[in-house]
C-alpha cells in the first residue's frame, strides 16, 4: 500500500468504496453543530482516503466527511489516492474508525468488516489486531456476533430481527452464547436481557456461578425479579490523573471498552477483593 497522489476532488463525483466498514448510520446529522454545519462553514480538514478503479475515484475512509460536504455543497474536498488491494482497504477502513470508545460505527458492520478479513482473506485474529493496532480480545469482542453460534440468529450480522447486536452488550452475548447449548435457547435469553435490561455485571455474575444452561437461566430469572422488585443504584464522580489515568486509557484500549465501563468494572472488582461485595 502506498500512496501515489493528493488531489482536490468533486464529493459529488466519489463513490463509497463496497469494502468501506460503514454499512449503516452513514448519514450525517444535519442541525445545529453537525458534521454537515462544520464542513459548511471550514471545509473538510482532515483528507478523505480513495482509491481509484477504471478512472473513478472510491472513498474507502471518510464516507461520512463525503456526504457531509455533498449535502454542504462544497465543490471540492482534500484526499489522498492510495494504490491498494481489498484487504488494506479493509484495514484503511476499520483503523479509521478503530478507537474503542468510538461508537459511530454499528457493532454489526465492524463485526461483518472483521469477518471479511478473516474469512476471505484468511487472516488470524493475531495479524487483524495488529494491523489495525489495537489488541487481540478487541479483535474477539468485535467479531462476537459474527462467532458461527450466532449464525442464522436474530444476532447474525446478516439477519435483520427484533434484536440485534447493538441491543445487548457484546460481553454479555458472549457469556449468554457459552452458558447455553442450542441457539434457540440463545435468541430466547437474548431477547430477555434486552426485556428486562439485566447489564453484562449481572449477566456475568449469573454465569460465574451458574453449573449448568438450565441453571444460568433460572439465575436469570431470580436477577430480572431482583430488579423488579427494584435496585439501589450509586451514582459517583470519580476522577483520576497521572499515572493513573494513563493506566485506565491503556486498559480502554486493550479490552476496548469505553471508560465509564473500566472504572465501574475496576470498582466492582476492588470491593469485591476486599469481601465487600459478592
Amino acid at each position: 500500500m502506498k500512496e501515489i497522489d493528493y488531489l482536490k476532488l468533486d464529493p459529488d463525483d466519489l463513490e463509497i468504496d463496497p469494502v468501506n466498514e460503514r454499512k449503516s448510520n452513514v448519514h450525517p446529522q444535519k442541525g445545529e453543530n453537525s458534521l454537515v454545519d462544520s464542513v459548511r462553514e471550514k471545509g473538510v480538514i482532515q483528507p478523505i482516503v480513495v482509491r481509484e478503479r477504471d478512472g473513478q475515484f472510491y472513498v474507502v475512509a471518510g464516507q461520512r466527511r463525503t456526504l457531509a460536504a455533498q449535502i454542504a455543497g462544497r465543490d471540492e474536498i482534500p484526499a489522498r489516492v492510495m494504490e491498494m488491494d481489498d484487504a488494506e482497504a479493509r484495514v484503511v477502513s476499520i483503523t479509521e474508525n478503530a478507537e474503542p470508545f468510538d461508537k459511530s460505527v454499528p457493532i454489526d458492520d465492524r463485526a461483518k468488516a472483521i469477518k471479511s478479513l478473516y474469512e476471505e482473506e484468511g487472516w488470524s485474529q493475531a495479524r487483524i489486531a495488529d494491523e489495525i493496532d489495537v489488541s487481540q480480545p478487541t479483535v474477539s469482542r468485535w467479531m462476537e456476533p459474527a462467532h458461527p453460534d450466532w449464525a442464522g440468529t436474530l444476532i447474525d450480522p446478516d439477519e435483520d430481527g427484533e434484536v440485534n447486536a447493538e441491543d445487548v452488550p457484546l460481553g454479555s452475548l458472549k457469556l449468554i452464547r457459552e452458558n447455553t447449548n442450542s441457539k434457540e435457547k440463545r435468541e430466547e435469553l437474548v431477547k430477555f436481557v434486552k426485556e428486562k435490561n439485566i447489564k453484562k455485571a449481572l449477566v456475568e455474575r449469573a454465569a460465574r456461578r451458574a453449573e449448568n444452561e438450565a441453571d444460568f437461566e433460572e439465575r436469570l430469572d431470580n436477577i430480572a425479579e431482583e430488579l423488579q422488585e427494584g435496585e439501589t443504584t450509586v451514582k459517583t464522580d470519580v476522577r483520576f490523573s497521572g499515572e493513573e489515568a494513563n493506566q485506565i486509557e491503556r486498559i480502554m484500549k486493550e479490552y476496548g471498552k469505553p471508560r465509564d465501563e473500566v472504572i465501574e468494572e475496576l470498582t466492582r472488582k476492588g470491593l469485591q477483593s476486599l469481601g465487600l461485595l459478592d
